[in-house]
């Protein structure tokens, strides 16, 4: 009797519990998706990307092997020998679609081995090696006025540097503005705001050449000496009053290309290298800036010296055609690098515009050189200062994206790492970076117009590798550009949509292989 009620209870016990779970079941509502609609365009050979686009209707995010996103959005697998990638569909925290998306992947062309030359002492990057430049003049056109700042030149700038929270600004032809007070005041109240949100503003400012001593009187009561970095002279020309001056500021020097004065033979040169001396606007060469002519005009133009440093303003093309297309992107990131390694410790890239006339274009009133385009409407014209009272974004362009990718290379002690290419067959270029924690990162640029394939990175230092990859359509694209899944395609404001993955690394023992789509870069490091 007594064993009949035992067990009598435990089945009342059992039947309890049940109707618990079956009661916590219901309450977790996890109805399985019977389908999950995707766009998928699977790959032909090795560096072309796998694309995978769906909706999240139904759902709240989903994974792509690791890689979440929580958005309707298009991921890129840039696959090396791999053949299927898990997919997991997500609603409050359940799993509710599963299935694995298999392709068949062709064997693609060797496009080359990249090796570290270690016996090659590697380049410090400076934290300030990337700057921006515009003229005195277009200072209130380009940052705002006290009634109306430039917020989206603000976050463009806060994207790029991010991570230095140091925002290098060169000033110059400061000969063109008869009264500097205005313009000083603006590029005061720019870097306090900066300041405010964290970042330091550092102002190199060129001297006019004419009224240099009124120039200093209003940029000592004007501009605070905290954002005065650097005072560019051609100390040649100057007047011995200028000069004690300036010496007395106890701010670094930068002369011009030209100067010969002994008193600064160890400041660094400054140099004006504008694009549109090799790049015709007119030209029917649509991959002009894969030209491996101008590559080598443009480098040699600064050569490197044994007594002084070099630094670039650059100025791209103002033609859109050419300058805002996807290949002066990759361009611009090889031109950084390779800069570097030719003994260059500073390129500012020309955010300004070539005229000041009140007129709307497709370039914007202010005609802004690459890489940002800013357009402005309803503007005045007062004198030789320029007004505007709305800020409109139309593009961000091709060479931003350049600059954005290379700003992820400047941390704390980064040193340039000689690599060597072998490819014979192919235009790829590639950069070692050494980062402080001894581990390397690797930069490929893939410049072949129409040829994809793979990359080997002899290198068993990088664990668990990943690529960050700068890509478009095409090389003549000035849309549907992305770095690491980002985009500024239909930023009003400055800031990027999209969201941020990155894309597994065939691992080997002796190195990485990576898939190189034609006309892309790809930052490769370990996983963090």
């Amino acid at each position: 009797m007594d064993c009949c009620f035992e067990i009598k209870t435990t089945a009342m016990r059992l039947n309890t519990l049940l109707l618990l779970c079956l009661i916590f079941w219901g309450c977790k509502e996890t109805s399985q998706l019977e389908d999950f609609p995707l766009n998928i365009t699977a790959p032909l050979i090795d560096g072309d990307p796998l694309i995978i686009s769906w909706n999240l209707a139904g759902a709240d995010s989903l994974k792509l092997d690791n890689d979440l996103f929580l958005k309707s959005d298009t991921a890129y697998f840039y696959v090396v020998g791999k053949d299927a990638v898990r997919l997991r569909v997500f609603k409050k925290g359940e799993v509710v679609y599963e299935k694995y998306i298999r392709y068949k992947v062709e064997d693609g062309e060797r496009l080359g081995d990249v090796e570290v030359l270690k016996k090659q002492s590697p380049v410090l990057i400076p934290l300030d090696y990337l700057g921006v430049y515009f003229s005195l003049r277009e200072t209130v056109a380009l940052i705002g006025s006290k009634e109306k700042a430039n917020t989206i030149l603000v976050n463009l700038l806060k994207n790029l540097y991010d991570k230095t929270k140091r925002i290098p600004v060169t000033i110059t032809k400061s000969n063109e503005v008869d009264e500097p007070s205005v313009a000083l005041e603006m590029l005061n109240l720019f870097a306090h705001n900066f300041q405010a949100a964290g970042y330091q503003v550092e102002y190199s400012i060129e001297l006019p050449e004419n009224k240099q001593e009124h120039f200093l009187e209003a940029l000592k009561k004007h501009l605070n000496d905290q954002f005065i970095r650097a005072i560019i002279i051609d100390w040649d020309k100057a007047s011995e009053v200028t000069r004690e001056w300036v010496k007395n500021m106890n701010r670094s020097i930068i002369t011009t290309a030209g100067t010969t004065g002994m008193a600064v033979t160890s400041a660094p040169r400054l140099h004006e290298i504008n694009l549109e001396k090799w790049v015709n606007c007119e030209t029917k060469d649509s991959a002009v800036f894969l030209n491996a002519e101008l590559f080598s005009k443009t480098i040699e133009e600064v050569k490197p010296s044994d007594q002084y440093h070099n630094i670039v303003n650059l100025t791209l093309p103002s033609c859109s055609k050419t300058s805002n297309t996807f290949e002066s992107s990759l361009w611009l990131l090889d031109y950084l690098l390779s800069s570097l390694q030719n003994g260059v410790v500073q390129v500012n890239i020309n955010i300004g515009s070539k005229t000041m006339t009140n007129q709307t274009n497709a370039g914007g009133p202010f005609l802004f050189e690459t890489p940002l385009d800013n357009l402005t409407h309803h503007s005045t014209t007062k004198g030789k200062d320029f007004f505007p009272d709305e800020y409109l974004l139309k593009s961000v362009q091709s060479p931003y994206y350049a600059m954005w990718m290379f700003s992820d290379l400047l941390e704390e002690g980064n040193q340039l790492q000689s690599v060597s290419v072998d490819s014979t067959k192919s235009n790829i270029k590639a950069y070692g970076v050494l980062t402080a924690a001894n581990k390397m990162k690797f930069v490929l640029i893939n410049k072949e117009l129409s040829k994809s394939g793979r990359v080997f990175i002899k290198d068993t230092s990088i664990h668990r590798a990943w690529s960050t990859r700068l890509t478009a359509p095409q090389h003549s694209s000035v849309n549907g550009l992305t770095y690491g899944g980002r985009s500024f395609d239909t930023s009003t404001d400055g800031e990027y949509s999209g969201t941020y993955y990155t894309d597994k690394v065939a691992g080997r023992k002796t190195g990485n292989r990576i898939g190189m789509p034609a006309v892309s870069a790809a930052i490769v490091q370990s996983k963090h």
